[in-house]
């Protein structure tokens, strides 16, 4: 109450100065010009990297990439069935509900989507960081189990994430693709396509980090000449 009383209220203030709410801190002009002009510097800034990259003029649904791979362990760990509005109990009502359409979302832009997940080894400097966070319960990942209460822990567990990256790239592969696009997935040391493709050259896959797994496709891409590439990992 002391720090407030001797600062003030910055609300009550009539001022069109830009203070700092922690110090009470008068910002200068320079930084009250910035913060007013943010969007249309941004706007300005994207206009010139569009013409410097070729990409001006196109629309807004263009597919910008031939490629996306994405850390299939980032992207449930952001798609957490708690905070998705949608109302799920079990594991196939996540995949049918919260994965599969975000995949579907992430197909529409590009002609080939990888998904890369984690092999986790017991014994590696990974998995004894994991041990030194904490632990959760093992929980068989099933179609009509249901899903856990608090989705943070259960990725704790290197079995859990095993049984549901599993489980997720079987639902992959037996995804309805749309016509003209392909759907790679990673399945333990396997790699599988949708539809059949040659995967040959990816697998089998020694790397046990989706994080390195995503650039040995990366590079399996380049090679064949794909020009284009976006890489996606959540957990930043």
């Amino acid at each position: 109450m002391n720090a407030i009383e001797e600062m003030g209220n910055p609300f009550s203030d009539d001022s069109s100065d830009l203070v700092t709410l922690h110090t009470n801190v008068i910002m200068p002009e320079k930084v009250v010009d910035a913060i007013k002009t943010a969007e249309e510097m941004g706007a300005e800034q994207y206009q010139a990297f569009t013409e410097v990259e070729g990409l001006a003029g196109q629309p807004v649904d263009t597919p910008l990439s031939d490629i996306k791979i994405i850390d299939g362990a980032a992207l449930v760990h952001t798609l957490n069935p708690k905070r998705s509005g949608v109302m799920v109990k079990t594991f196939q009502d996540y995949s049918e509900h919260i994965f599969l359409p975000h995949i579907a979302r992430q197909l529409q832009c590009v002609k080939r989507l990888d998904v890369v997940w984690d092999v986790y080894t017991a014994g590696n400097i990974k998995s004894y960081a994991r041990e030194c966070r904490g632990s959760g319960d093992a929980l068989r990942v099933a179609p009509s189990t249901k899903l856990p209460i608090n989705w943070k822990t259960f990725l704790r567990v290197d079995s859990n994430k095993t049984g549901l990256f599993n489980f997720l790239a079987c639902k992959l592969k037996s995804f309805s693709v749309p016509n003209c696009k392909l759907l790679i997935t990673t399945y333990e040391d396997r790699v599988l396509s949708n539809p059949q493709s040659d995967v040959s050259q990816l697998e089998p896959c020694t790397q046990d980090g989706a994080d390195g797994r995503v650039f040995l496709h990366a590079a399996h891409q380049v090679r064949v000449g794909v020009n284009y590439i976006v890489i996606c990992n959540w957990c930043i």
